[in-house]
This record gives C-alpha cells, structure tokens and sequence, in this order.
C-alpha cells in the first residue's frame, strides 16, 4: 500500500466476500505518511469441512475520506487420491497478454494410465484458436463454440507433475471471467475403464438477487450399458432450487447436460457462494464444486420518480377537463345566441302580421 495524499493517512484493512475465518488481516489498521508505502500479512485459515470450489475475496484499504480495493480468488481444494490439477492465470499488463499454466500431480501410489485435460474459455477471453500460442505440449481444439481445448498424457507416475502452459493474446480489464474458469479433467485406469462416470463442466452466470439463473453441467459416462443416475444441486439456504434432483437415464459413452434453475432470495446476498453439483448412481456418488457470484439488482424508480409521474398524469388530466369545459362553455354561448336571434325573428314576424290585419 502507498499513500499518496499530502497528509498522514489512517487506514483501516478489511477482507469480505468470503466466510469468515477464511482469509483476516494480521494487522487492521496502519498509519501510512505522506509517500510512504506499508504492508499487511493476510492468514488465512480453511477448516476441513470448507467446500471446495474458487471464493472471490475483496481486500479494502482506507477511511472515510478515500479507499482502494482489490480482489484476491482463494482456491479451496477437496482431498482426493486421484490427480490434481491446479491452475494459475498471470495477467501481463505490459504486453497485454494472459498466460495460463495447469499443473497436474499425482499423488498417490499409483501410476496414472491415462489423463486427459479440456480446458473450456470464456468467449470474454477468447473466441479464435489464433489467440492461443502453446508454450509446452500442443493441445487440440476440440470445439470452436464454445473454445474447448484438450490434452492427452499416457502416462503419470506417482509424485510427478505434468506442466502445461498457453498465453492468449488478450488481457481483460474486469477480473470477472478470471473467477471461475475451472479445468476438467478425465483419469483412466484399468481397474475403472468401464463404468466411468464424470462430471465434465459446469456453468452458471453472474447472478442477480430475486431473478432466476441456470446453472447447467455436462456429464460424461463411458460405460458399455445404460446407467441411471440422480442429479442434486447443493446450494445455500438462501438459494431456491428447481427442481429439487433430477432422475437419468444415461446412454453408454455419452454426454449429457443437466439444468437446474437457481434463484438467490435474501437481499443481502452479494457476493460469492460455494455450491456444488452431485450425481449419484447405484455404485458411486461424484460431486464436484462451483462459486455462485450474486450481484444486487440494479436500482429501480425510487418514490419521488414515481411521485412525480403520477402528479404529472394529474396535471394532464386537469388540462384535459379544462379543455372539456372551455370547449363546453363556448357551445353553450353559441346555442343562447342562436336561440336570441330566433325568438327576436319570432316577434318580429308576429308584429308584421299584426300590422297587416289592422
């Protein structure tokens, strides 16, 4: 942190977006002079029963009279035996460039046989392979929409890591895609080659409280027989979800996609929200985790704006019966003159015809 008023600075350090506990400033306050620059050690702090899934922190520095914000992505994983891949995106402001490194270790005991990366982009990152430069192995493009790029190793040993690593020629000025961009990938084995059941992506916008969202996910199943699954969307007590599971049936080696429409209801909910997606089938249960990102809704007529449309249709119709009533009261001159003009005709001709007979 620098300051870079003309005064003495008191400032206050606060973390949120994340559950509490997650991520704390070590110290909350720093007297920060005039050109000087200071530091502050963030702890953080994940329990063991903390769901997994990418949690957007916002780090706030300041006071009453200026402020300076910034966002932090903590990355919470689930302990498995199987491979982990891990993701880091670097942000090159210079040559506005975005590079992107997955590293996948296997850490247990086992060699892995096969494993496959895709790695799904936002078309806010990219659209066009000719963005992609590969720096190690060359991936395949294997869909243009959305951009869906994959990889393929035949072999991981225990305790090694497999590094790959791309650079788009783009750089985003809002961190909002950088979010949640989460890499899928498959392990085949011998021991599972039939069976597989996997959850190959799932999606869901940037929500607003008190309209409905869909969440969608695609799921892989590589065996030789139908299987019939139950799909759950996990999501906070504040979040309505519909419908409650969906009961399937999945073909052999296929891909099928599941909606659930998810409506976040409490008015203070801004922020981000881990939830998850769980599919169940006769012989195993597979989850995988996902950060739901609430915005507020946007500001709409407030009381004056709807105070001063309606004294504005007051005022029309006021005008109006005016009018009405000008325009009534210049018939009714009219018609009395008319009707003056006639009885003086009337008389006239009755005293005509007495002089007549006299």
């Amino acid at each position: 942190m620098k300051n870079t008023a003309g005064n003495t600075q008191q400032v206050t350090i606060s973390v949120s977006g994340v559950p509490t506990g997650f991520v704390s400033a070590e110290q909350g306050e720093l007297v920060l002079l005039p050109g000087s620059t200071g530091a502050v050690n963030l702890a953080f702090s994940i329990p063991e029963n903390a769901l997994a899934g990418d949690y957007l922190a916002k780090i706030r520095v300041g006071n009453d009279e200026t402020f300076s914000e910034d966002y932090l992505i903590v990355r919470v994983k689930a302990k498995h035996e199987g491979a982990i891949t891990l993701k880091t995106v670097l942000m090159d402001e210079r040559t506005k460039t975005t590079q992107v490194r997955l590293s996948t270790k296997n850490p247990s005991n086992k060699k892995i046989e096969r494993i496959q990366l895709f790695e799904r982009i936002s078309p806010d990152i990219a659209s066009n392979p000719s963005q992609i430069t590969f720096q190690d192995k060359v991936g395949t493009v294997v869909s243009l929409e959305p951009l869906v790029l994959a990889w393929e190793s035949t072999e991981l040993q225990p305790g090694d890591t497999w590094t790959l690593t791309y650079i788009i020629s783009a750089l985003l000025s809002d961190y909002s895609a950088y979010v949640y961009w989460p890499v899928q990938q498959v392990v085949y084995s011998s021991e599972k080659a039939e069976g597989m059941l996997k959850i190959q992506e799932m999606e869901a916008p940037l929500m607003t409280i008190g309209e409905p969202a869909t969440v969608n996910a695609v799921l892989f199943y590589g065996g030789l027989t139908a299987l019939p699954v139950t799909a759950f969307f996990e999501a906070p007590k504040e979040f309505e979800v519909i419908p409650e599971n969906k009961q399937l049936v999945l073909a052999p080696r296929s891909l099928t996609r599941v909606y659930f429409e998810v409506t976040p209801l409490e008015l203070d909910m801004e922020g981000s929200h881990a939830a998850a997606l769980v599919v169940s089938s006769q012989d195993e249960t597979i989850r995988q985790s996902m950060l739901l990102v609430v915005r507020a809704p946007p500001p709409g007529i407030n009381a004056l704006g709807i105070g001063a449309a309606i004294l504005a249709v007051v005022l029309v119709a006021l005008a109006a019966a005016a009018i009405v009533r000008r325009e009534g009261w210049g018939r009714e001159r009219v018609l009395r003159k008319q009707a003056v003009e006639a009885h003086g005709k009337y008389l006239q001709q009755v005293r005509d015809d007495i002089l007549e007979k006299d």
